[in-house]
């Protein structure tokens, strides 16, 4: 039987010093690799709410509870899904760029159309293929023929945008929809069967534009803000008289029903 002879007590200490020495450098490799390629994110939801997206993949909250499965925030230009089991995931849906400008009602009223010879000169050249929420075909003159047009930017995974379209439902009926204005629904849904879901089951009384129309990225990119639900009013030359967004910061699409109030009271 063989016999080994016991370790120097320095060469074990010398051998103990080095593995610790090398754990402990690969343990700062990682904490800097992570460091820098991977951050807490503040960002903020389609209802304008605060929300940290942690760097191992969870989210929560800042100032409340979590919302409904289906919410999403905006991260470098792209939508962030935020789960209800509190996950998110980065997908590739990019963001339309921020809306125009606005002016007030009587600074677009006074534009001359007569360059055009109608109203809504953009729209009409964009708005060219229009549904209802019953599937039949709608009159570009639904848009036209009407001073105030109210774009309606949203989607039924939008969990905000469901919350709000039945109060925008009950507006347009109870306050002159279809006569004194008008709303083009603009889709952010995944396909058009899902758009046309969305119009039925909300019962929306109002012309979608085509899902499959591929005028809708002109009107986005021209109207729409860095996230849903987006509300846009435009005057008869399509200028931007109310907007979900001011100066960048979202203020919500109430905001923009009751500058459509004032308007409507004025006329």
């Amino acid at each position: 039987m063989g016999y080994e002879k016991p370790l120097d007590s320095r060469i074990r200490c010398k051998r103990f010093f080095m593995k610790t020495i090398q754990l402990y450098i690969l343990t700062i490799v990682l904490l800097v690799a992570n460091c820098a390629y991977s951050q807490d994110i503040r960002a903020t939801t389609d209802d304008g709410q605060s929300v940290i997206l942690k760097k191992n993949g969870t989210w929560f909250f800042v100032n409340r509870a979590p919302a409904e499965d289906g919410s999403a925030v905006t991260f470098n230009g792209r939508v962030v899904l935020l789960r209800k089991t509190g996950k998110w995931l980065l997908t590739n849906t990019v963001r339309p760029v921020p809306s125009a400008p606005q002016r007030t009602y009587a600074q677009s009223s006074a534009r001359n159309t007569a360059s055009y010879g109608g109203m809504h000169p953009f729209l009409a050249e964009n708005a060219i293929d229009l549904t209802t929420a019953n599937g039949s075909k709608a009159d570009l003159q639904r848009v036209t023929d009407k001073k105030i047009i109210l774009l309606y930017f949203s989607a039924h995974w939008c969990s905000p945008c469901r919350a709000f379209t039945p109060k925008l439902v009950d507006f347009y009926n109870t306050n002159g929809g279809g006569d004194k204005f008008e709303i083009l629904f603009v889709s952010s849904d995944n396909d058009e069967t899902a758009m046309m879901n969305y119009m039925k089951l909300t019962n929306m009384p109002w012309v979608g534009l085509s899902w499959s129309a591929g005028r809708r990225t002109p009107i986005k990119k021209k109207y729409c803000g860095p996230g849903i639900p987006c509300l846009v009013m435009l005057n008869e030359q399509d200028e931007v008289i109310s907007d979900s967004y001011v100066g960048g910061r979202y203020v919500g699409p109430m905001k923009v029903l009751a500058d459509l109030n004032t308007a409507l009271a004025s006329r």
